[in-house]
């Protein structure tokens, strides 16, 4: 179950806490989990989001694999991880979602 922002910075915004040992954590944190909370941020990275760009231009993972010096195999790996971050079961669902929400 996820907490709502207000009770997870209900502790004494501003007061640096102790969180383990040589990790301190502050209001900063409580500001950045409000902000982040309003956007939705994108799990995938630069290679993830390259590689779903050009599978939504129409390219085959051969081809994907082709132009960025990759192997078939990798590519392939590639796109598993980015059905999996984006829970849709196909490329076509993965391009759309990804565009949505601005990510490609």
């Amino acid at each position: 179950m996820r907490m709502p922002v207000q009770a997870l910075c209900a502790v004494r915004p501003g007061k640096r806490r102790r969180r383990s040992a040589g990790s301190w954590t502050g209001g900063g944190k409580c500001r950045r989990l409000a902000f982040g909370s309003l956007r939705e941020e994108n799990p995938l990275t630069g290679r993830e989001r390259n590689i779903l760009r050009l599978a939504g231009e129409g390219l085959s993972a051969g081809e994907i694999a082709s132009g960025l010096h990759l192997s078939y195999g990798t590519v392939r790996n590639y796109i598993s991880e980015i059905l999996g971050k984006l829970e849709v079961k196909s490329r076509i669902e993965a391009v759309r979602l990804a565009e949505e929400k601005g990510w490609i």
